[in-house]
Order: C-alpha cells, then structure tokens, then sequence
C-alpha cells in the first residue's frame, strides 16, 4: 500500500510503500524539523493577524456608533391627519414617542 508521509500537513510531498515509510522518516529529520519550524512560524503569523482583526472588531463593536449612520423609522400615528394639520399650523410639532 502507498501511503503519504505523516508530514505532508507541514509540506512534505513524499509518498512510498507502507514498509517504505520508516526509511524516511529517518533520513528526513532534519527536513521535517525545518518543515515543522516553518509551518509553526506562518501560523504565528497567521494567530497574530487574527488576533490583531479580532481586536480592531471589537473596538468597533465597543464604540459608540455615529448616530447618522443609522436610518430610524418614526412611526406617526394618524400621518394623514398630522399632516392636514401641519400644513394649515406652521407651529404645528409632534413629538416623537421611540424610534425603532
């Protein structure tokens, strides 16, 4: 049976028979072990770039947001009639109850 080297997550593109596979590791030690090393630090690397966008979100989360980047809806009741109103009274105001 061939079957690939227990390394191949860390780059290792060897393949050989079962019986094979020992020899290899053997002798590539020293290759896995920088395969390893480096695989280690692109995944520090990565750990931190996520880090770093984890933390930018959640000050992003945490500050308060600019009210007009919202759009609120007011929800007028009887508009019709609030505006017949509002048209024959320029003093005319209604006040807002919540915005949803």
């Amino acid at each position: 049976t061939v079957i690939n080297c227990p390394y191949t997550y860390v780059g290792c593109t060897f393949t050989a028979l079962r019986e094979e596979i020992n020899d290899h590791l053997e002798k590539g030690m020293k290759d896995h072990a920088g395969m390893s090393n480096a695989k280690i630090a692109e995944l520090a690397k990565l750990v931190e770039n996520l880090q770093t966008q984890v933390e930018s979100l959640q000050t992003q989360v945490a500050r308060p947001r600019d009210a007009s980047n919202f759009m609120y809806l007011w929800r007028i009741k009887e508009w019709k009639l609030a505006l017949e109103k509002a048209k024959e009274d320029s003093e005319f105001f209604i006040e807002s109850e919540e915005m949803y």
